[in-house]
């Protein structure tokens, strides 16, 4: 019994040391994670800029304004004498030519010609005023339909024996109305300054006289005005002015660099088409110096638009001197840089003035030399 006592003893004894010990648990060691490695994200290759794509060369351009075409130009040009008197002005329909030549004529003012590659739809031209012959050169030089009311003794006697296709508003005679005088304009500013017609009506009398209405080959005609896209002056001297004087008479030319054009102004007011109220704009300027001289106490002149000479091309707000050659009343003009290499204009219509060698000038102003 005692034994059994010691042994119960014993064995509580145990339970109480196995109860009262502290229990320490190991923490495991933590388990590193597997940590995956970065992809590197790729670096894009660079990217080349393309090089900018010139603009191919248009298939066939118009001869008077450059404009692209697709076909060689095949129709006849028209030139109409304008009246550019300033009891005359505003003039109709002078923003629709593609080219405008200014010259002389008697008593110190000025004649415009207009050249219109295409002279349909214009609803108002004029006023029509009388031709001389070095007007009659210049258009012959395009090949062109001469319209005009009246003129000199000698521009009559061309215009009757040469062969050459001409309406007149004064001696002409057609089975419609041709011309007509502006009620208002003849009011204001005389009999004279009022003939007007319209490019339909020009273009029906070209007709009704049946005048060849195309250019014999369209693929060689030359009208010696070669375009470019820009035709800009690189390496001239500014222009952002242009002062034309032909002696008493001064055109004065603006050039706006955000359109890349010219606008005129003359006797101190803008340059307009009264069919639009808008001013007349030009892309290219020409000044080309002939001999002129004084024929008879009328003072009608002779131009000499055969010799060649000197002049100014400016387009771009730039311009460079050049030389300039007209062979025959068969022949275009031809123009030149200094150099001797051809003269290029750009897109766009084209002011052109005839100056007296002797007594005209052109005088450019601007801010910096073109580069």
């Amino acid at each position: 019994m005692k034994h059994f006592f010691s042994m119960t003893l014993a064995l509580l004894l145990l339970l109480s040391a196995c109860t009262n010990r502290e229990v320490v648990e190991e923490t495991p060691e933590p388990t590193a994670e597997a940590t995956a490695e970065p992809t590197p994200t790729p670096t894009p290759s660079p990217t080349a800029t393309p090089e900018p794509t010139e603009e191919p060369e248009p298939a066939y351009r118009n001869p008077f304004n450059g404009a692209a075409l697709d076909e060689p130009y095949s129709g006849r040009p028209f030139t109409v004498m304008l009246n550019n008197l300033n009891i005359a002005l505003p003039q109709c329909g002078n923003g629709e030519a593609d080219i405008i030549f200014e010259c002389l004529a008697e008593g110190g003012i000025t004649r415009m010609i207009g050249i219109y590659s295409d002279i349909t739809g214009i609803e108002k031209l004029g006023p029509v005023r009388s031709i001389r012959p070095y007007f009659i050169d210049i258009a012959l030089s395009f090949g062109a339909v001469i319209c005009h009311a009246g003129g000199s003794t000698d521009a009559y006697t061309r215009l009757y024996t040469g062969g050459l296709s001409y309406i007149d508003g004064v001696n002409g005679s057609y089975s419609f109305s041709v011309f007509y005088r502006d009620q208002q304009r003849l009011a204001s500013a005389g009999y004279e300054h009022s003939l007007f017609t319209t490019g339909d009506d020009l273009y029906k009398a070209a007709e009704e006289r049946n005048y060849t209405l195309e250019i014999d080959d369209p693929e060689t005609y030359d009208s010696g005005f070669h375009f470019t896209k820009d035709g800009a002056v690189t390496d001239g001297e500014a222009a952002d002015t242009i002062s034309v004087s032909f002696g008493a008479k001064t055109t004065t030319l603006h050039y706006d660099a955000d359109s890349g054009l010219y606008s005129a102004e003359e006797y101190g007011s803008t340059y307009i088409d009264a069919n639009t109220g808008d001013a007349v704009t030009f892309r290219n300027f020409l000044a080309l110096y002939a001999s002129t001289s004084v024929l008879d106490s009328y003072g009608r002149l002779s131009v000499d638009l055969f010799t060649g000479g000197t002049g100014y091309f400016a387009c771009g707000g730039a311009y460079v001197p050049i030389t300039w050659e007209h062979e025959s009343t068969n022949d275009c003009f031809h123009f030149y840089l200094e150099d001797g290499s051809e003269l290029l204009f750009g897109e766009g219509s084209s002011y052109v003035a005839v100056l007296p060698t002797s007594s005209g000038s052109v005088e450019f102003t601007g801010t910096e030399t073109a580069d």
